[in-house]
């Protein structure tokens, strides 16, 4: 799931662990490909 979230976020211009992890919160793109997960940054950041 974190190489595909990377990958969608990167693709989606989005580079920073803490916007990702916001993205998933608030974004339903990002929702669809972390299957309603909701990761901290932290995990994020270590890929």
């Amino acid at each position: 799931m974190k190489v595909a979230l990377l990958l969608y976020a990167y693709r989606s211009g989005v580079y920073s662990s803490r916007q990702i992890a916001r993205g998933c919160e608030e974004r339903l793109d990002f929702q669809a490909v972390t299957a309603l997960n909701q990761p901290d940054f932290r995990p994020i950041s270590e890929c």
